[in-house]
């Protein structure tokens, strides 16, 4: 049976190889993980971790890109690439869960506002737990909230690899509320220096 670590790692793995093999060849992609792997091992880990364990696992996946962004780096792939490859990986990663809730929430009915906001209750009370913080705000949008901790942004910045906070959490944000037939509007986050996040999902 597979440990959580070696999970974790097949499917950061399997991520990668899907996004890469349309421009990399496979001994090119393999060398890339080995390097991901010995760096990933070299990167400290953060003192949240065991906050909780759905938060462990993301903040596990967050030390994971600061390797792969060292490793393409490591192999002079250009800044523009390197965010088109990462953000691509984690989506990846992140359509496992976030993609099919919107067919689950079809339990709350057929309203799509209700299910957007069922999807949202239940990645906030299950994933985004403490150390996170939201507060809701009163707004035009269908669903308003602010983040006002994010352990990710924490992370990154104390590895001085603020940007990948953009490719690898704030960028998903977008695309998952796509294939949750919402338009998704933000003005600030955490990561580029504003007071917090913004989230305002427009239910269409």
């Amino acid at each position: 049976m597979l440990s959580k670590l070696s999970f974790q790692k097949w499917t950061f793995s399997k991520a990668v190889k899907k996004t890469l093999l349309t421009e990399f060849d496979k001994d090119k992609i393999a060398h890339l993980l080995d390097r991901v792997w010995n760096i990933y091992e070299e990167i400290p880990e953060s003192p949240l971790k065991n906050e909780s364990r759905a938060v462990g696992l993301m903040l596990s996946t967050a030390r994971k890109n600061i390797a792969l962004y060292k490793a393409f780096i490591e192999l002079n792939i250009t800044k523009e690439n390197t965010k088109k490859y990462i953000e691509e990986i984690n989506w990846e990663i992140n359509k496992i869960i976030g993609a099919p809730m919107f067919v689950f929430s079809i339990i709350r009915g057929k309203n799509a506002l209700d299910r957007v906001k069922w999807i949202n209750d239940v990645l906030w009370k299950f994933l985004f737990t403490k150390p996170f913080e939201r507060v809701q705000v009163d707004s035009d949008a269908n669903v308003a909230f602010n983040i006002t901790r994010c352990p990710f942004q924490e992370y990154y910045k104390s590895q001085n690899v603020i940007e990948l906070c953009e490719y690898t959490s704030c960028s998903q944000d977008y695309l998952l509320a796509e294939t949750w037939h919402s338009k998704f509007t933000r003005e600030q986050t955490l990561a580029s220096g504003g007071e917090f996040c913004d989230f305002r999902f427009y239910v269409v």
